[in-house]
């Protein structure tokens, strides 16, 4: 039973409304053009490309909005703590229902699959009260865990926020969830290969700044690239020699950088070695 005091007038102020309209708009035009960009070719589909690019940014920006609007009110809803354990340190505003712009374009099916509780939901529902709740970061960071991710997923999955706070309490109960063993493989196969190209994305990133004499922006990626070696490291894709070799690289790398050196080689070498750990932990056609 809900416990939660109920916060009146939550969706009756002008700015939410204004926002999630916004993003109601922005996420049809996402999909529209997207469906359009499929059957285009050339110079048209490149068009395109950059129309859907900033219809990310702006979709990003609307989120941010959204999120500091709620934050406080949410926090204050549930007394300024963790729904979870009771912390009031470092307090985050989590959702049930999460929100993608590459999932909108998926059919319902993949959606059922894999992004937890069903389809996608529509903003009003993603931003509701009953989607919003406060946890502690390190309580959010079990949350978005492939633990806390599988039980969102598939027929038996959590529909609310109060399942999820039980499910937070039980480690054990947290780590053996209702999952169908070949959606389960087909839906971690996907989060893997979306964390390995943002990482490959970032190693790029950093070369392609490089050449523009861009050190800030390289160095920047250099830090996605080591967040992301660190989220293979704690799910079990990494082992420890692994990722402390990989680090190594990563700030030879860094060094190289900051003196004008080459270092091509050594991203590929990073490139390389975390595919080739990857496939060992999951399956050798992997990719």
């Amino acid at each position: 039973m809900n416990t939660q005091p109920h916060l009146q007038n939550f969706h009756d102020d002008e700015f939410s409304k204004r926002l999630i309209e916004k993003l109601k708009g922005i996420e049809t035009r996402y999909s529209n053009v997207w469906k359009e960009r499929k059957r285009r070719r050339g110079e048209r589909r490149r068009a395109l490309r950059g129309e859907l690019n900033n219809l990310e940014k702006e979709w990003v920006y609307v989120k941010r909005l959204l999120h500091s609007h709620f934050r406080p009110l949410i926090l204050k809803r549930d007394g300024y703590k963790c729904r979870v354990c009771g912390s009031s340190e470092k307090l985050e505003l989590a959702r049930l229902f999460w929100d993608s712009l590459a999932l909108l374009c998926r059919p319902p099916q993949e959606q059922m699959l894999l992004k937890y509780s069903g389809p996608y939901r529509t903003p009003e529902e993603r931003y509701s009260e009953k989607n919003m709740f406060t946890l502690c970061k390190k309580c959010h960071i079990r949350f978005d865990s492939f633990h806390g991710r599988r039980w969102r997923m598939g027929p038996k999955a959590i529909s609310s926020v109060e399942e999820a706070v039980e499910v937070l309490r039980n480690k054990y109960f947290l780590e053996d969830p209702p999952y169908l063993i070949e959606h389960w493989k087909k839906y971690k196969e996907e989060i893997i290969r979306t964390e390995l190209l943002i990482l490959v994305n970032a190693l790029g990133k950093v070369a392609a700044f490089k050449q523009q004499n861009d050190l800030k922006k390289a160095r920047r990626h250099l830090g996605v690239a080591r967040r992301q070696l660190t989220f293979y490291l704690k799910n079990g894709f990494l082992e420890q020699n692994q990722y402390e070799q990989f680090m190594r690289k990563l700030q030879l790398v860094r060094v190289v950088l900051d003196s004008g050196g080459r270092f091509d080689e050594i991203l590929d070498e990073i490139r390389r070695g975390v595919l080739e750990a990857v496939r060992t932990k999951v399956s050798p056609d992997f990719l």
